[in-house]
C-alpha cells in the first residue's frame, strides 16, 4: 500500500503545482488586482488547506498493510475527495471573481470548512468503531479456532482407524461449531477445553475406550455451547 500512497503522492504534487501555477497567472482582466484582495487568500487558503486535508487522509487510508484496513478506510477517502471539490470551487470562485466581496468570500469559505471538518470527523469515527468492532470479533472467535487447531492436530495422532474416527469427529464438532464466544460461555468453554486435553491423553497414549468416553463428552458440551450459543444473540 505505501507503493500506491508514493504514487498518488506524486500526482498530488502536480496537482498542486497546476494549481498554483493556475492561481498566480488569473490575469488581473479577471481578477482585477488579485493580491491586494483578500478575497484572492482566502480562496488560496481554502484550497490549498483543503489539498493538504486530502494528502493527509490518503495517507491514513492507504498507509495501511492489510486490505480489509484499506477497505474500511475508503469512506474517508471519499469525503475527502468531496471536500476537495467543493472547496477547489468555492476557493476557486473567490480568487476569480471580482464582484465577489472580501466578507462574503470569507463566510463561505468559513461555512463550508466547518461543514468539511464534521464530515471528516463522523469518517474518521465511523473508521474507529468500524475497526473496534472487527477487532472483538477477532478476539471473540479466537476460542473456537485455538480449539479446532488443537483437536485438528490430534487427528495426526490417531494410531488406528478407530482412533481416527473418533478424532475427526471431534474435530468436525468443534471446526463448525458457533465460532462467536461470550463470558457468559466462560464455563461451558472452559470443560470443553479440559476434555480435549483428556482426550489428547487418550489419543496419544492409543486407549480406544477412555477416547470414546471423552469423545462423546465434548460432542455433549459442544451441543451444549452452541444451544447457549443462539440463547445469547
Amino acid at each position: 500500500m505505501k507503493s500506491v500512497f508514493s504514487k498518488y503522492a506524486i500526482g498530488w504534487a502536480m496537482a498542486l503545482v497546476f494549481f498554483n501555477a493556475i492561481a498566480f497567472l488569473i490575469p488581473e482582466e479577471i481578477s482585477g488586482d488579485k493580491f491586494e484582495e483578500p478575497r484572492f487568500w482566502i480562496g488560496y487558503g481554502v484550497v490549498t488547506l483543503a489539498m493538504i486535508a486530502q494528502l493527509a487522509c490518503s495517507y491514513f487510508v492507504f498507509r495501511a498493510s492489510d486490505l480489509k484496513r484499506v477497505f474500511y478506510g475508503m469512506n474517508l477517502a471519499r469525503v475527502s475527495v468531496t471536500v476537495l471539490v467543493c472547496m477547489t470551487i468555492a476557493g476557486a470562485l473567490c480568487m476569480a471573481v471580482e464582484i465577489i466581496p472580501d466578507w462574503l468570500a470569507g463566510i463561505i469559505c468559513a461555512v463550508l470548512l466547518a461543514i468539511n471538518v464534521i464530515a471528516y470527523l463522523k469518517s474518521a469515527a465511523a473508521l474507529d468503531v468500524v475497526e473496534g468492532i472487527d477487532k472483538k470479533i477477532k478476539t471473540k472467535t479466537m476460542f473456537i479456532k485455538m480449539l479446532s487447531a488443537d483437536a485438528q492436530v490430534l487427528t495426526t495422532k490417531a494410531q488406528s482407524d478407530e482412533m481416527g474416527v473418533l478424532t475427526h469427529k471431534v474435530y468436525e464438532a468443534i471446526r463448525y461449531s458457533d465460532p462467536m464466544s461470550d463470558e457468559a460461555l466462560n464455563a461451558v468453554e472452559d470443560k470443553l477445553e479440559a476434555q480435549l486435553d483428556k482426550f489428547g491423553i487418550a489419543v496419544k497414549s492409543n486407549d480406544l475406550a477412555d477416547a470414546k468416553k471423552w469423545c462423546d463428552e465434548i460432542l455433549t458440551s459442544v451441543t451444549e455451547r452452541n444451544a447457549k450459543c443462539k440463547i445469547l444473540k
